[in-house]
C-alpha cells in the first residue's frame, strides 16, 4: 500500500478510528446518482481465518461480518492501492478510510461472493480518515449494526475484518488494549482512538472493528 505510517515507538500499535462524522458524510451524498467509475476486472479471492474459535456465537458473528465486508482496490497515478470497507446502508454505500481511495482514478469493490463491481467515491474527509464509496449493485445487501455510542473497556474482546495482503475476509481476534489515543499522519488527524491487540496489516485499512459480545461495528481499522 502506498500509504505508509512512520513508527514512533518500539511497539507496533494497532489503532482504530471512531465512526464519529460518518452519518453526516453519508447523508450529505444521499442523492448521488452518477455512473460509477472503475472496471469489472476481477480480483483473485483468497479467504482465510487468522485464528480459529470453538464458540458457536463467535462463528455466527464472523459469518455475518464477512458478508458485509468488501475488498477495495484503487488505481491512479500512485499505482495500485489495496484496502477494505463494509456496507453501511441499503443504498450500497461502503465506509472505508479516506487514504484507501484518495486520488484514485478507478475504484473496484469485491464482495465475499467474488463479485467485482466498479464504485465511485461520493464523500471523502480532508482531515478525518473516512470516505464513502457507492456501489449501486450492492443496494439492499447485508449490513451489520453500528454502535456509535459504544463505550470501551480495556480488555473488551474485538474482531478486525479485512483483506491484509489480498487475503480477503481475514479475521483477527484481540482485545482493546488502550483508549483515548491521538496521532497525526500526513493530512489526517486521529483523535480518541482505540488501541487494539489484533494484528492490522496492509490491506486491513477501512475494514470494520467489531465488538465480539454484541456483534456490532464499533470502529474502522485505520493505522498500524
Amino acid at each position: 500500500m502506498k500509504y505508509q505510517l512512520k513508527k514512533t515507538a518500539p511497539v507496533v500499535l494497532s489503532m482504530v478510528i471512531l465512526l464519529v462524522g460518518t452519518y453526516a458524510l453519508v447523508s450529505y451524498y444521499d442523492n448521488w446518482t452518477e455512473t460509477a467509475i472503475g472496471s469489472d476486472q476481477a480480483i483473485v479471492e483468497h479467504v482465510t481465518d487468522d485464528e480459529s474459535n470453538e464458540g458457536h456465537n463467535l462463528q455466527e458473528i464472523i459469518h455475518e461480518a464477512q458478508k458485509s465486508v468488501v475488498q477495495i482496490e484503487t488505481t491512479g497515478s500512485f499505482g495500485t492501492n489495496l484496502g477494505s470497507g463494509f456496507v453501511y446502508n441499503d443504498r450500497g454505500d461502503i465506509i472505508t478510510n479516506a487514504h484507501v481511495v484518495k486520488d484514485a482514478d478507478s475504484v473496484y469493490v469485491k464482495t465475499s461472493e467474488a463479485h467485482t463491481y466498479p464504485g465511485a467515491v461520493i464523500g471523502i474527509g480532508n482531515s478525518e480518515d473516512i470516505a464513502v464509496v457507492r456501489v449501486p449493485q450492492l443496494a439492499n445487501s447485508s449490513t451489520l449494526e453500528i454502535d456509535p455510542n459504544f463505550e470501551p473497556n480495556i480488555g473488551d474482546e474485538i474482531l478486525a475484518v479485512g483483506s491484509p495482503h489480498r487475503l480477503q475476509n481475514t479475521v483477527t481476534l484481540g482485545h482493546i488494549s488502550g483508549t483515548e489515543r491521538d496521532l497525526s499522519v500526513e493530512q489526517y488527524e486521529y483523535n480518541n482512538l482505540y488501541q487494539i491487540s489484533a494484528s492490522i496489516l496492509q490491506g486491513n485499512s477501512g475494514g470494520p472493528l467489531i465488538h465480539e459480545e454484541t456483534g456490532n461495528i464499533i470502529g474502522i481499522n485505520s493505522a498500524a
